[in-house]
């Protein structure tokens, strides 16, 4: 996950297993929704604003971004998960 916006495409960002690696991501299926949790901390000093999460996966055992299908999609490599106001 990482958070952005049109200035700067990475702020910050956390990675991590999903599911705490109890449900690996060759066990999905397509439609079911995943749910997993994660926390951004958010740099000292970030202006209040708007700001995009974006999500993306790498390939567990080379670490390469998988890429992402999104109509009218950012990057090839996120998603837009959520749009955000930082307060």
């Amino acid at each position: 996950m990482h958070l952005a916006d049109a200035a700067n495409p990475f702020y910050v960002g956390a990675d991590s297993e999903p599911c705490q690696a109890e449900y690996p991501t060759d066990r999905w299926q397509a439609g079911k929704i995943i749910e997993h949790e994660l926390t951004l901390e958010l740099p000292a000093g970030l202006a209040p604003g708007r700001y995009d999460l974006l999500a993306g996966l790498n390939e567990w055992t080379t670490g390469a971004r998988l890429p992402v299908t999104q109509a009218g999609g950012i990057e090839p490599d996120r998603a837009l998960a959520a749009t955000v106001m930082i307060r």
